[in-house]
């Protein structure tokens, strides 16, 4: 297995338990609303049931299973993987609210991140020949995600100087 699809692999199990957790306790989705859009997961069958999820409790309607499996059974949208059965499988880990809402915070910053990977190599493309309205419009959208990835960057950095600042026996962190 590349690294790539195990990346890929890792990502697309975080953003089921996101998933998982939210259909399991329709109250966490009023929590993650304003952190994750159906474009923040890399897969795209995710962002069709954050979608539903979020139809549903804007209608006032539980988002569970049998109402999801409903709404997909009716269409191919799950088709790719294996129908509205899928459903039954996305996890469930530690469906509290705070937990949830980390879930969508690190469903975010890989979008976050692969965005800015993403908006870097159009930037190098663009290059000389393109216009400079291109240009400026490219590097707008490169400092919204920068401000997210800076924001990330920040917490880590402070994260990794509690860390370090463990008994050596419990924080071996270079």
């Amino acid at each position: 297995m590349s690294n790539q699809s195990a990346n890929d692999n890792v990502i697309a199990l975080l953003e089921a338990k996101l998933l998982g957790n939210v259909i399991h306790n329709n109250r966490a989705y009023a929590r993650i609303e304003g952190i994750v859009r159906p474009e923040h997961f890399s897969d795209p069958v995710h962002g069709k049931i954050l979608s539903a999820i979020s139809a549903l409790t804007g209608a006032g309607c539980v988002a569970d299973i049998p109402a999801l499996h409903s709404i997909f059974e009716k269409s191919n949208v799950l088709d790719e993987v294996g129908g509205a059965a899928y459903l039954y499988q996305l996890p469930v880990e530690g469906a509290a609210h705070s937990e949830t809402v980390k879930l969508a915070r690190q469903v975010r910053s890989v979008w976050a991140v692969s965005r800015l990977a993403d908006l870097g190599q159009e930037l190098v493309s663009l290059g000389s020949e393109a216009t400079q309205g291109a240009f400026h419009s490219k590097l707008h959208d490169f400092s919204e995600v920068e401000q997210h990835v800076d924001y990330m960057c920040k917490r880590v950095s402070g994260l990794l100087e509690k860390v370090r600042s463990l008994p050596p026996a419990l924080g071996n962190v270079p």
